[in-house]
């Protein structure tokens, strides 16, 4: 069996979406923003983006964990 390599494109999705730190993740009505880009664009994972800067990555299993505490 042969080893094959794979680049992150190979892997990645795109376009990639991203929220800002003080968009809403717990639970609000509506939606709250991040969980309701998550659905509409059928992605599990945002960006998390402040002044042009990647600060952190948010996960719907982050976002789950957090609202059942």
């Amino acid at each position: 069996m042969s080893a094959r390599t794979l680049a992150a494109n190979d892997v990645m999705s795109s376009p990639v979406f991203a929220v800002s730190p003080s968009d809403t993740v717990a639970p609000v009505n509506p939606l709250p923003y991040a969980v309701a880009l998550m659905q509409s664009e059928q992605v599990n994972n945002l960006i998390v983006v402040e002044h042009n800067a990647l600060v952190g990555i948010l996960k719907r299993d982050d976002i789950k964990k957090e609202v059942a505490k």
